[in-house]
């Protein structure tokens, strides 16, 4: 975690879990994995082996959250990967308000990929390793009609590069029996030129997923899912960048 993200957290927590036990008991803590047969990310495959993503979400009352997420990389991809290590490490910090027929969230995120850093040598000749680093800034807008969830989102990247990825999102969930929810979700992605393998801008990428989620117990959580993704444009996301369409996973997450 780089320095900035450890201060942002750490203030946010300390706002969450320091101003009183109505505070305390207004915050929900999710935490949880997912072991998923390749990571694949906006339409790319990042790697190709079976992962474990686990995560930790704080969200509060007030509309603050704050989400810890990692890939652990279980195989090397052809040796593009350490295995068995974490190659990403991602810091998400939203705000969201609740309007009556929408809600809008702004968020930032601090994305770190352990062991592709730059050596940093200082004046007393001590070498050390700065993970390297990406941040986003992003605005959503949701609404749910019927129980059909919409979302479009714009993420702008304010590091390196000049990225602009914009997506549309919708879900439906229904409870087949008791505890027992099924699901069907989909998305449609526009990716700037600093967001896509070819350096053009253009509609980037789709998914077709389906979950599976049951409530073992109260707080916990078991799921399946499946996802189909694909380019739109393969001059804007060429088809050897996605070299895994199917990617299907199991989870395991519990609220407190």
């Amino acid at each position: 975690m780089s320095k900035a993200s450890k201060v942002v957290g750490s203030g946010l927590l300390a706002g969450m879990l320091l101003v009183g036990p109505a505070a305390v008991n207004a915050a929900d803590v999710t935490i949880g994995a997912d072991v998923a047969s390749s990571y694949v990310w906006r339409g790319i495959t990042i790697n190709e082996d079976a992962v474990i993503q686990p995560s930790v979400l704080v969200e509060h009352d007030s509309g603050f959250a704050l989400e810890v997420w990692a890939n652990f990389d279980l195989g090397d991809d052809d040796g593009a990967f350490a295995e068995r290590q974490f190659s990403e490490i991602n810091f998400d910090i939203s705000y969201t308000l609740d309007l009556d027929v929408a809600s809008v969230t702004l968020g930032y995120i601090e994305y770190m990929f352990p062991g592709y850093g730059d050596a940093a040598v200082s004046e007393d000749g001590d070498v050390s390793v700065v993970a390297a680093a990406d941040r986003d800034i992003y605005v959503s807008l949701g609404t749910d009609v019927e129980g059909l969830g919409l979302s479009l989102t714009l993420y702008q990247n304010v590091a390196a590069s000049d990225a602009t990825y914009i997506v549309l999102a919708a879900d439906y969930g229904y409870e087949v029996i008791d505890d027992l929810t099924l699901g069907i979700n989909g998305s449609i992605a526009w990716g700037g030129k600093g967001a896509t393998a070819s350096g053009k801008d253009g509609m980037h990428d789709y998914l077709i997923g389906l979950t599976a989620d049951y409530a073992v117990l109260d707080g916990l959580d078991v799921g399946l899912f499946a996802n189909y993704v694909g380019s739109l444009d393969t001059d804007v996301l060429p088809s050897e960048a996605v070299r895994e369409d199917f990617v299907f996973g199991a989870g395991v997450y519990y609220t407190f």
